[in-house]
């Protein structure tokens, strides 16, 4: 049988407003979209069961470029443990005695704050954590993750979770000699969570950020990238402290190194921006997905659009940790079809709503809403080459779509006032209603 969903407003994608039509469903794939006011005559003798939501917008499901799902509950959690305790006072005791003061209020400061949180954290605490930021995605409108993380029990949650996920395993290396051995590791990830993953999870290499991954490393996961055409997701030009790492050879990343037990890495080249680093080691190519990029000038810009890299926004974030973002109107400048917008972590954000963080760029900004709509829907499909299956209600794909309910007199112009979507449909099947979540994560 077929569904039909009636609506004021679809929102297809690709800047297009359609207004009084009904989106057509069958066994989980969009047939259709018709005129909503000749539904019976279009379909003739079909059988179909109609929902019909009067002053109302349907989009496309919203896809979250880049988060860290596992961090959520990051500064809530209350250590009972004494094995837990007792670990957090001697990582305390490190970070006083090895890295010495550095404000909360810091980039690296918050960044060590952060991970001496999370390392205390057992494995079920983890994955608690974890369970609660996929939920809070998903009653948000969010019918796709990038996640970014290491660890196997998140796949399986994922695995059985029903919205799509690009997993970006996250990699770090701080030595020319122990990369062999890191990639060995990798491949030997990559296989186990390739065997594990179903169709609705996909894999990506995340090398965590310039600073973090030895010049060689990135070299060698950049043509494993490009021989096995496998996207890769970096953070670039985020902090003054990896501008200033670049420049002159040392920054406050030297205390994180301490913190993490890095050794005291160096750039490999000197005096080169982030792009330019990058650039350097050929790691600036089609396959690459540039996240943050706040710190970063025009040129660098242009020069990551003329390689064909793609790029994340995570602007709520980046004034949190930053006081600073990238001008969202260079992004459409450089990147129209190859930017998309991304909460990040819940430890740098106030919620994992993508919503709220449109609302926040559109504030006092005269920007296309459509324009905007497409940065969390059709544009990061494209980014994570899912676009033949979800971004966009057009006719074959999968029908992931969010339903907003309208006060009278409101359009689909106000589409990012809601707070939240009234319904959401992964594959056709309601997981959502009302904020209330109708399935088991």
């Amino acid at each position: 049988m077929l569904e039909v969903y009636k609506a004021k407003w679809i929102l297809p994608g690709n800047q297009q407003a359609l207004e009084d039509k009904a989106l057509v469903v069958e066994e989980g794939k969009i047939v259709d979209i018709i005129d909503g006011n000749s539904i019976s005559d279009i379909l003739g003798d079909k059988e179909y069961q109609l929902f019909s939501y009067g002053n109302s917008i349907i989009t496309p499901g919203f896809i979250n470029a880049h988060t860290h799902l596992q961090y959520t509950d990051v500064g809530k959690v209350k250590l009972h443990d004494s094995k837990a305790i007792i670990k957090k006072i001697l990582l305390s005791l490190k970070k006083l005695f090895l890295v010495g003061y550095i404000p909360k209020e810091k980039f690296i400061g918050w960044y060590i704050e952060m991970l001496k949180n999370y390392i205390c954290w057992d494995k079920k605490t983890r994955i608690k954590s974890f369970k609660n930021g996929l939920e809070m995605s998903i009653t948000s409108g969010t019918t796709c993750v990038a996640q970014v993380s290491r660890e196997k029990e998140f796949v399986e949650i994922l695995n059985s979770s029903p919205i799509k996920s690009y997993i970006f395993i996250e990699l770090f290396s701080d030595e020319k000699k122990s990369n062999k051995k890191a990639f060995r590791k990798l491949r030997k990830q990559i296989r186990r969570f390739i065997e594990r993953r179903n169709n609705n999870t996909y894999f990506g290499l995340e090398p965590n950020a310039i600073y973090s991954v030895h010049s060689r490393f990135w070299e060698v996961l950049s043509k494993f990238s490009q021989k096995h055409n496998v996207l890769m997701q970096t953070c670039l030009g985020e902090s003054i402290e990896e501008v200033e790492w670049l420049k002159k050879g040392s920054s406050d990343i030297d205390k994180l190194y301490k913190f993490i037990d890095f050794t005291n890495m160096r750039p490999s080249l000197e005096n080169k921006t982030p792009v330019e680093y990058l650039n350097a080691l050929k790691v600036l190519n089609s396959n690459l997905i540039a996240v943050h990029v706040n710190q970063l000038f025009d040129e660098e810009l242009e020069m990551l659009a003329s390689k064909g890299v793609s790029v994340v926004h995570c602007p709520r974030s980046n004034q949190k940790l930053h006081k600073k973002t990238v001008n969202i109107f260079k992004l459409l400048k450089f990147f129209p079809e190859k930017s998309a917008i991304a909460t990040d972590s819940l430890a740098s954000n106030d919620d994992l709503s993508l919503l709220n963080e449109v609302r926040y760029i559109k504030k006092d900004k005269d920007i296309d809403t459509l324009k905007l709509l497409d940065m969390i829907t059709i544009n990061p499909a494209k980014m994570l080459r899912l676009d033949n299956l979800i971004g966009s209600l057009d006719k074959g794909k999968d029908a992931d779509f969010l339903v907003f309910k309208l006060d009278e007199g409101k359009t689909y112009k106000d589409l990012f006032e809601k707070s939240h979507p009234d319904y959401v449909f992964v594959q056709g099947n309601p997981i959502v209603k009302n904020k209330n979540l109708l399935i088991k994560i």
